[in-house]
């Protein structure tokens, strides 16, 4: 006897599409904290608070362009945009993801307080997706 019916790629996808909205809920997480941060400035120096917000504002970048990746990455392989540019353009914005998100590391860790430690804590598991989606671009892409 077969099992129960396996869901319909079209179930999946309306899945996928009502939980787009949480992909950016961390983006909105980064912008929050760099509001409450410039409303109630920690005890740190005015230069140091400036780094963490400097790097809040990357990490937000970041944590936005990286749902958009993992659309693009799921595309279906006979995507137009696949068959003329190859995989080499998700390549080139995968690395540069990792990039801004190093430079809101480097920039949240120069304050050494709370907010700063905390935000950079959060950076790097946004940083190990980011090496994920490249990782998985040079493994799986053809």
């Amino acid at each position: 006897m077969a099992g129960p019916p396996l869901a319909s790629s079209a179930h999946h996808s309306q899945m996928s599409l009502s939980a787009l909205p949480l992909a950016f809920v961390p983006a909105a997480g980064f912008l929050a904290l760099r509001s409450f941060l410039k409303a109630y400035p920690s005890s740190s120096t005015e230069g140091d608070i400036q780094f963490v917000l400097r790097g809040l504002k990357l990490a937000a970048v970041s944590a936005a362009a990286l749902p958009p990746m993992y659309i693009a990455f799921n595309l279906p392989s006979c995507h137009p945009l696949l068959e003329v540019f190859g995989k080499f353009p998700f390549l080139v914005f995968a690395v540069a993801g990792n990039g801004v998100n190093l430079f809101a590391i480097f920039d949240c860790l120069r304050e050494r307080g709370g907010a700063g430690l905390l935000t950079a804590f959060f950076l790097a598991i946004l940083q190990l997706f980011w090496l994920f989606t490249a990782g998985g671009l040079l493994l799986y892409r053809h």
